[in-house]
């Protein structure tokens, strides 16, 4: 039998959709979030390299953790020794003499340096780069969540463009509240020593999972809706209660991802230490993502559009939220 021509046959299949767009449609599952993350894999790598690089204050900071600027020196390490040591100047006996050979061992010292400090001060100025950055990175996350054509620097850069003032003044509010709760958190923990503080550090310690949670709406709210930084809070709070169940499979991904960088820092410690500049950074803030989008979507975009579908709205008429695209 010969095969018909079909080069003109309209009624043939279609090239079909894209697999991210098919997972989109579906609702966002758990088996789509392991097909995505395999699909975007290696644009992940690239948004995290990127976000690292906008982030440069880190830098600072790693310098000054390796010590490269330290002065080393040695220090005995018995405190008791200053003492033993300014007796002996009286008049060494048997019993001093002994004490100082023991208690007398010296260790080096590696002692921070002026630089040291310096750069230590230069690496706070990520909170100012840390806002914009989330920004960027949380657009182009999610032109990959609506299976959207992403172009890395121009959606990067456009986003932290469109929201700069806003990305700047939510970066700040964002560093000062993990700064106070992780103080909180180190204070009590340290001072835990009756039932009132160990009831603080556990109210801090859900006050902190609550907090973190709602990071994970934060920035998206931000370049989906024309919207105050009061009530995005406000919003991101409640979606961290009302989507407690793919909150809490976001916060299981993210763990699990954690302790596999720190599994591969103990056993490879060059690989452990690098996977963080390429991947480790944004397969979090995907995981996140993923979770909230959805939850977004299904209670502030589709009711906006289905709203603006069925109801014009007249001229008096404002509507709350407006979607950035």
């Amino acid at each position: 039998m010969k095969k018909k021509f079909k080069l003109f046959d309209m009624n043939r299949p279609g090239k079909g959709i894209t697999k991210d767009r098919a997972i989109r449609e579906e609702g966002y599952t758990f088996a789509g979030y392991f097909r995505m993350l395999k699909n975007r894999f290696w644009n992940l790598s690239s948004l995290n390299i990127l976000y690292v690089i906008m982030n440069f204050p880190i830098f600072f900071g790693l310098i000054a953790l390796s010590g490269a600027f330290n002065v080393e020196t040695t220090m005995p390490t018995s405190p008791f020794y200053p003492v033993l040591f300014g007796i002996s100047q009286y008049g060494e006996t048997p019993y001093i003499t002994a004490l100082l050979s023991i208690l007398g061992g010296n260790v080096t010292w590696s002692v921070a340096t002026t630089t040291t400090k310096c750069l230590g001060l230069l690496t706070l100025l990520v909170v100012f780069t840390g806002g914009i950055t989330n920004v960027g990175a949380t657009y182009v996350i999610r032109g990959y969540l609506k299976s959207e054509p992403v172009f890395l620097f121009g959606d990067f850069f456009g986003a932290i463009k469109k929201n700069f003032l806003q990305g700047m003044i939510l970066g700040l509010l964002d560093a000062f509240f993990v700064y106070a709760l992780g103080f909180g958190l180190m204070t009590y923990y340290i001072n835990a020593g009756n039932y009132a503080l160990s009831v603080m550090f556990f109210a801090e310690l859900l006050l902190a999972f609550v907090y973190l949670t709602m990071r994970f709406y934060m920035y998206m709210l931000l370049i989906t809706f024309d919207i105050s930084i009061p009530k995005l809070i406000k919003n991101s709070f409640i979606f961290a209660i009302i989507g407690y169940k793919r909150n809490t499979l976001a916060w299981l991904g993210i763990l699990a991802f954690v302790i596999i960088n720190v599994y591969v820092f103990m056993f490879l410690m060059v690989f452990g230490v690098i996977l963080p500049f390429i991947i480790t950074a944004s397969l979090l803030m995907f995981t996140g993502a993923y979770a909230s989008y959805p939850v977004i979507k299904k209670y502030m975009i589709d009711p906006y559009y289905k709203n603006e579908t069925n109801e014009k709205l007249t001229p008096a008429e404002e509507p709350i939220f407006i979607d950035r695209g």
